[in-house]
């Protein structure tokens, strides 16, 4: 029977079980008898060289992305495991390298052997298959090699987690490719670029990625899978659509026609999601085709609602905004921007005057009148020389066009209080 982890001492056993591993990394014979090398080998165990060079992969999976920055906490902790295990450091030895307390080193010790025994619990998910029911061009996981692109993964509840959604589905995507060559499902993908970065740590957010596509693709036995992200209120929320060939519910009775091995791939990646603070939910498939809905926490930054139908303007906005405390996202008319701002209460809107066949005054008595906005701060954006109207009518700042990078930190900075 394989290892299942349901309890809080599942999980704490098998932390226990991969330092174990960790601290015997170089000796080939004990990692051969190793109960690990029978969990993540399946029928047939891994042998010592195997297991340890597996190890070595998923502490490169611990790895920021090069273009992380180095102070991350994901960083510390991936070269304190680095440190410990591979070179060989004492603890002491791997705090003084890192410039770090003794307590300090102890905690980030700790969450680097969770974050490794949580991606050993996810290697131990899709052997589960097994060889007759495992999908076609599907390799044992056990002996790939870790994508060059994973980033950091931290455990849950570390809080410093911000992840790109579209960089970690073009990474699953090609994974999957890999994966499944065979597959005939197509996935059409709709990732809108206004999406903020998600608090969900990047490597747990790909499996559980990995898991649902892979369930998709299975389900929908050639038939089309979408896949569309989106933000709204409660988070980022994906739709991951399963529908057959001729776009017709997959089953009247879906969950009990469908194999476990497929519906413990779901509730994999629900584990993994649950615990950095998302949901998943599945329908039932009978009256339209199936539809997975997943929402992920965004990382909470202060939210810019643009009201402006040119995206150069606010392709600019992005770019000066970059690697700033705020969150853009983009209406193109005064319907889209009541909307947006009824459902992401942003906390300034920036409104271009100007848009085509609209009248920016009468949206800005629009969302100054609409339930909950009359104090959210608006800045008036405008080639013309509307200073001295805008002020008249209680806008929070004005901005001419063409807007400067600093005129336009400023302005946000003068209206929620958030520096640079």
């Amino acid at each position: 029977m394989p290892w299942c982890y349901n309890g809080a001492m599942d999980r704490e056993d098998l932390s226990r079980q991969t330092q174990e591993t960790l601290t015997h990394l170089h000796n080939p014979a004990y990692l051969s008898a190793h109960p690990l090398a029978a969990l993540l080998g399946g029928e047939h165990p891994l042998a010592g060289d195997a297991l340890r060079r597996l190890l070595l992969e998923m502490i490169e999976q611990l790895k920021p992305a090069q273009s992380a920055p180095t102070a991350l906490a994901d960083w510390r902790r991936y070269r304190h495991i680095v440190l410990r295990y591979v070179e060989g450091h004492s603890m002491a030895s791997v705090a003084r390298e890192l410039a770090v307390s003794h307590r300090q080193a102890s905690r980030d010790h700790q969450q680097a052997i969770d974050a490794l025994a949580m991606l050993v619990k996810v290697r131990c998910s899709i052997p589960r298959l097994g060889v007759a029911a495992r999908p076609a061009g599907l390799p044992d996981l056990a002996g790939a090699r870790a994508e060059p692109e994973t980033e950091a993964m931290e455990p849950a509840g570390a809080g410093e987690s911000s992840t790109s959604l579209a960089e970690v589905v073009a990474g699953v995507l090609a994974t999957l490719g890999k994966l499944l060559p065979d597959r005939q499902s197509r996935v059409e993908l709709s990732v809108a670029d206004t999406l903020p970065p998600v608090a969900v740590a990047p490597a747990l957010l790909r499996q559980a990625l990995l898991h649902l596509l892979i369930y998709a693709t299975e389900a929908a036995r050639g038939g089309e899978v979408s896949f569309a992200a989106a933000d709204a209120a409660p988070g980022v929320t994906i739709r991951i659509g399963v529908g057959s060939p001729g776009g017709e519910p997959l089953s009247r009775h879906p969950h009990s026609a469908e194999p476990v091995e497929l519906r413990e791939l779901v509730e994999g990646a629900r584990q993994l999601i649950v615990d950095q603070g998302g949901t998943v939910e599945v329908g039932d498939g009978i009256k339209r085709p199936r539809l997975v809905t997943v929402v992920l926490p965004a990382v909470e930054r202060r939210k810019v609602l643009v009201v402006d139908d040119n995206p150069d303007v606010v392709m600019l906005f992005r770019r000066y905004l970059r690697g700033k405390p705020y969150r853009l996202i983009q209406a193109t008319s005064g319907a889209g921007a009541l909307r947006l701002a009824g459902e992401l209460r942003p906390d300034v809107i920036i409104l271009d005057v100007l848009i085509p066949s609209e009248d920016g005054w009468d949206i800005l008595h629009k969302l100054r009148a609409a339930p909950g906005l009359a104090d959210t701060p608006v800045v008036v954006c405008s080639v013309l020389p509307e200073r001295a109207l805008a002020r008249s009518l209680r806008v929070a700042e004005f901005l001419p066009k063409p807007v400067t990078c600093p005129a336009l930190l400023a302005a946000l900075e003068r209206c929620v209080g958030v520096g640079g």
